[in-house]
C-alpha cells in the first residue's frame, strides 16, 4: 500500500500501524523527503465477493436445518452416501 505526504505529495512509509478492530486500524506514516508525521485511517468497505468459507458454512448450515430423511435423499443424489 502506498502513502502520499498532503504537505510536499511525497511518499511515504508506514512506520506503524495500530488495529483497533478487526476493520479499523490507524497508520502512523512519515514522509520520505520533508519528514512530515500523519496517521491515515484504513477501513473496510465492502465485499465484492463472498468467501468460499462463507458458502460452504451457509450451505452446511441449510443442511442441518433440514430432516434426517431430506438430508439423507440429498446426499444419495449426491453420490455421498449408498442407497439402503
Amino acid at each position: 500500500m502506498r502513502v502520499y505526504c498532503k504537505e510536499c505529495n511525497g511518499k511515504g512509509r508506514i512506520s506503524s500501524r495500530n488495529d483497533i478492530s478487526r476493520e479499523f486500524s490507524s497508520l502512523y506514516c512519515t514522509c520520505l523527503d520533508c519528514g512530515h508525521r500523519w496517521v491515515a485511517h484504513l477501513t473496510f468497505s465492502h465485499t465484492l465477493t463472498p468467501s468460499a468459507q462463507m458458502m460452504d458454512r451457509l450451505v452446511f448450515d441449510q443442511l442441518r436445518a433440514l430432516p434426517r430423511a431430506r438430508q439423507q435423499e440429498i446426499f444419495q443424489q449426491l453420490g455421498a452416501i449408498d442407497a439402503r
